[in-house]
């Protein structure tokens, strides 16, 4: 089977909007949490939330303006799309006028639509908001780049939607049934999920803290992320040499076991049929990037199966981001997975001591130090959603 590269990535989120920003300050451990202003009354008011700065919107906002397109028109989640997909042409080497005819997938994970138009409705109950469909989503990103063959989706399957998109990706490649697929996930802040978490104890008062005993919960944070995958014989046609990496597989699962808890088996399923769509052992897996979000539930429920995978034998060593950028939601997964492309790049994994101490029950080995790794091979990133939607995702180094 052809192989499929991840050829370029590009990324929006409360840290940074270029990738080698966020890297640096992924790495760096440097956050940006603050006390939430805009909650629905009586839910969550005060507690904190993770998001994309002022000024970083109005250099997005600035960029969609002079390109001729009514940028101040578009809402949140769509500009943020927009803007992570020019990074991720870009870094591919990929100029737009060269493959406006290919056949293009656009395919991108997200949970709440614009839900910024939402939340507007909401307050002022105006009727003349515009759209609220997710499917505006990636034609919008067609459109505003002037493609012409493409194959829009979007995924709506809670926090694993971007995996899942993704995977619907890989599997276009790999059938022939486009050149190029465009790939991940978008969601802006959402007061109405805020409030949900909030109403289920789920927001963190002092900030996530993934797999330490001291967790308390999410911070909800969000953003937008890109990667473009191409098989590597249309790779080699366009003379591209330097791939991030290979994605091996992608494989989902939803158990339906609950409608907020994650289960073990149904984890189980989706990683069982992932490593055999990769011809892949745990035991070969050098790292994991976990879902982490820093609720008690979902931790334990990771660890479990990390343990019950290893079955004894070697337990890789595993990441956890969100508590340094918060849960983006559906766009969980894909950036978690820009993080994997850069760390095969630079070879700095970033520490997490916001997960100390560490809870005893989650006998998983946590990196907390950022440590230097060349050589790794494969990783696996975790995605888990509501409704035991769940979707694994392995990359391998391009040797």
């Amino acid at each position: 089977m052809e192989r499929v590269f991840v050829s370029g990535v590009g990324a929006v989120s409360p840290i940074g909007i270029d990738c080698d920003s966020i890297y640096e300050n992924l790495t760096h451990n440097r956050y940006l949490f603050k006390p939430e202003k805009r909650a629905i009354k009586n839910h969550g008011y005060g507690k904190l939330s993770s998001q994309v700065s002022d000024d970083d919107k109005e250099t997005i906002r600035q960029h969609i303006f002079q390109k001729g397109n009514e940028g101040t028109s578009l809402p949140q989640a769509t500009q943020y799309s927009i803007y992570a997909t020019k990074m991720a042409l870009e870094d591919a080497g990929i100029n737009v006028a060269e493959i406006e005819d290919l056949r293009i997938a656009i395919i991108l994970g997200n949970n709440e639509s614009e839900s910024e138009v939402f939340d507007t409705y909401l307050a002022t109950k105006d009727e003349t908001f515009p759209f609220y469909a997710s499917y505006k989503i990636p034609e919008a990103i067609a459109k505003f780049y002037g493609l012409k063959n493409v194959r829009n989706l979007c995924i709506h399957n809670t926090c694993a939607s971007s995996n899942l998109a993704m995977e619907i990706g890989l599997n276009l490649l790999r059938t022939d049934q486009c050149e190029l697929a465009i790939v991940g996930g978008t969601d802006c802040f959402s007061q109405k999920v805020h409030a949900g978490f909030d109403s289920l104890f789920s927001i963190s008062k002092q900030g996530s803290k993934p797999f330490s005993e001291g967790r308390d919960g999410i911070t909800i944070g969000e953003g937008s992320s890109v990667l473009i995958l191409e098989r590597e014989s249309f790779a080699a046609k366009r003379g591209f040499t330097t791939p991030y990496c290979e994605v091996v597989a992608v494989s989902s699962s939803n158990d339906a076991k609950s409608l907020t808890a994650p289960d073990v088996d149904g984890i189980l399923l989706a990683y069982k049929k992932v490593l055999r769509e990769g011809n892949i052992a745990f035991g070969d897996i050098d790292y994991v990037m976990s879902h982490g979000t820093g609720t008690n539930l979902n931790d334990s429920v990771e660890a479990t199966v990390i343990n019950v995978l290893a079955n004894g034998g070697r337990n890789p060593e595993v990441c956890s981001i969100k508590g340094i950028v918060g849960h983006m939601m559906a766009v969980a997964g894909s950036f978690a997975s820009v993080i994997i492309c850069m760390i095969f790049r630079k070879g700095i994994i970033p520490g997490s001591p916001q997960c100390l101490p560490k809870d005893k029950e989650c006998a998983i080995d946590i990196i907390t130090d950022t440590k230097v790794d060349m050589e790794c091979n494969i990783w696996s990133n975790h995605s888990f959603g509501f409704g035991g939607n769940n979707s694994i995702a392995l990359f391998r180094r391009v040797i």
